[in-house]
């Protein structure tokens, strides 16, 4: 993709997350396929952390350990076992995450869809003058 938008490749993703700023202004199509990828590459990232399940949570899970109740073992409260994420409800706590991305991103593809249909019109404007004259 840097190479279409012309570019350099060590700049793609500090150029990706500029565009990717909110803006009164109307973007331009290369903007907004630059946003449209740095806002997929932070859902997938928030995604993967958040469904990336650490050795001591399985540990845990497999003994039936409750790590929401804030109890912890005795070993652990000696040793200093690791921290855990307590979600009572995760998939609401992912979405509460990738909400306001998906949103984002979605308005940036309707942006950039709209743009594509109206030079696609212009284009078919343009030939069927042309074939007219």
């Amino acid at each position: 993709m840097a190479d279409i938008l012309n570019i350099p490749k060590e700049d793609f993703e500090h150029v990706a997350d500029i565009a990717s700023e909110p803006s009164a202004m109307e973007k331009e199509p290369a903007e907004l396929i630059l946003a449209a990828i740095s806002q997929t590459d932070q859902l997938m990232g928030m995604l993967n952390s958040a469904l990336n399940i650490s050795e001591t949570e399985t540990i845990f899970a497999s003994r039936g350990t409750s790590t929401s109740h804030g109890t912890s073992s005795p070993a652990c409260e000696a040793t200093g076992c690791p921290s855990l994420r307590s979600h009572s409800h995760p998939q609401q706590s992912v979405m509460r995450m990738i909400q306001p991305i998906c949103h984002y991103l979605t308005s940036q593809l309707s942006q950039l869809s709209q743009l594509l249909m109206t030079l696609y019109a212009k284009t078919i404007a343009a030939v069927t003058s042309l074939i007219m004259m």
